[in-house]
């Protein structure tokens, strides 16, 4: 964030670096691949919320819960105390988020229900992909093609198996 605001340069030339992937940069990918997983479930499980129970329906009350989550989000200091904090905060973000999305859903659902679970493997294959070429690319050159390569990979599969034969 201090790059957006100024308080720290930008360092142009870190994209065209091809050399090796240091041991703490390949944990910070994985720590940020595990976020976006995890907030990616609790969306998930948001949707599902609104969709097949009564318990919470999505509304204005729910969307703004999600903006004072993500405000309260940006306004808590990143130290190692606040990590498990910052992580409920984030996976309640996406929760709402998810729970203010129900309704989309349902109509996405009386169009073809099979578009939602197809969205929802597809991202994770997504997320997979990018989470194991952030654990085993050795060099940058591999973290840029890697992903990619893993998900089309995943994808001639999925084309393989999908839809059953019947």
């Amino acid at each position: 964030m201090d790059a957006l605001f100024g308080e720290r340069k930008v360092n142009w030339k870190s994209l065209g670096d091809f050399s090796q992937l240091e041991k703490t940069t390949q944990m910070h990918l994985k720590n940020v691949y595990s976020c976006l997983a995890i907030a990616m479930f609790a969306a998930a499980a948001g949707s599902y919320v609104h969709i097949f129970t009564g318990f919470i329906q999505a509304g204005l009350l729910t969307s703004l819960a999600g903006i004072g989550l993500l405000i309260w989000l940006g306004m808590t200091p990143h130290t190692p105390e606040n990590t498990p904090k910052r992580m409920g905060l984030l996976s309640g973000f996406a929760f709402m988020t998810g729970l203010s999305l129900g309704p989309l859903m349902m109509i996405v659902a009386d169009i073809d229900v099979t578009i939602i679970p197809t969205a929802f493997l597809g991202t994770v294959v997504v997320f997979t992909s990018f989470t194991l070429a952030a654990l085993f690319a050795q060099r940058r050159s591999f973290l840029y093609l890697g992903g990619e390569k893993i998900f089309v990979i995943f994808e001639y599969w999925r084309n393989l198996k999908w839809p059953p034969k019947t």
